[in-house]
């Protein structure tokens, strides 16, 4: 039986989520065919994930890939466009790229997510015939599970997630490519206009040039802090430290934070991370998304 190809999963997956956000009855249906309604459960203004302003972490990635995106421990459903730049101060290059992004649920607990990068320009990397030329790719599949709980009496949302590259979705490398992410990330409201966030993250990249492997991995974690003084605005700040990727010690250890505004049922963010300490080359990242409920 004949493997079918990743463009055409891609694609079956891109319409089941699209086709989520149509799920309402249509109107022209008769009275006695509709299905009954059912009453939304009442809001918990504690619940960390009930404002949509202070649900996420304010965390641009540092890879070029973006495969160490921060995922926050509320699920959504949504479309996202988002433009990234990354400063290597040592070797003086920039590397800029754009994203687009469905995340769908399918069920209340369980999230699907499907995007797709191109960079205009990239950093040094291992696997790239030539890494001052742009890129389509990768495309990317994520899913994540949540689970609302409660500690020391106040509600606590946790989500178990794993973001993976598809491999040859990638250009200009010089073998297949698989990066993946596991996480988990905890949300807590701390005060009325308050929320904590907290992830701990795993990094694993192996890529398969003619006659070698080449393999990296990394752990991080990380604590992000979202205040939303005025309905209109949200702040963030936060920190995070890696090791691995680059041997044994710090990899990094960087500061983070931005701003929120909301336009309706869509989201501006604007965010940066400066390192602070560690052999990372890469020494600021700046991000700015627009997301769009579903």
């Amino acid at each position: 039986m004949r493997a079918r190809p990743v463009w055409l999963f891609v694609v079956e997956l891109a319409a089941a989520l699209l086709a989520r956000g149509a799920a309402a009855q249509p109107d022209w249906l008769p009275d006695e065919a509709r299905r009954p309604a059912v009453a939304a459960p009442p809001v918990d203004p504690d619940d960390p994930c009930a404002d949509r302003l202070l649900a996420a972490p304010l965390a641009p990635p540092v890879r070029d890939t973006g495969f160490d995106r921060v995922h926050g421990a509320c699920l959504a459903h949504l479309f996202a466009l988002r433009t990234d730049v990354a400063r290597d101060r040592d070797a003086r290059r920039t590397a800029g790229a754009a994203a687009v992004e469905l995340r769908g649920l399918f069920l209340a607990d369980l999230e699907l997510t499907l995007g797709a990068r191109a960079a205009a320009d990239q950093l040094d990397d291992p696997a790239s015939t030539d890494a001052r030329d742009g890129s389509f790719g990768p495309i990317y599949l994520g899913a994540a599970a949540g689970h609302a709980t409660r500690a020391f009496g106040r509600p606590l949302r946790l989500a178990w997630g794993l973001s993976l590259d598809l491999p040859w979705t990638r250009t200009g490398m010089a073998g297949p490519i698989v990066a993946a992410s596991p996480q988990v990330a905890a949300a807590v409201r701390l005060a009325d206009r308050l929320t904590a966030h907290g992830r701990l993250g795993a990094l694993v990249w192996l890529v398969r040039p003619p006659d070698d492997i080449d393999t990296r991995r990394a752990l991080a974690l990380s604590s992000d802090l979202v205040w939303s003084p005025w309905r209109y605005l949200a702040a963030g700040a936060g920190v995070e430290a890696q090791t691995g990727w680059h041997g044994a010690g710090l990899d990094h250890l960087l500061a983070r934070g931005g701003l929120r505004v909301p336009l309706g049922r869509a989201r501006i963010d604007l965010a940066g991370a400066a390192r602070l300490a560690g052999r990372e080359p890469v020494d600021l990242a700046l991000e700015v998304t627009l997301a769009i409920d579903r």
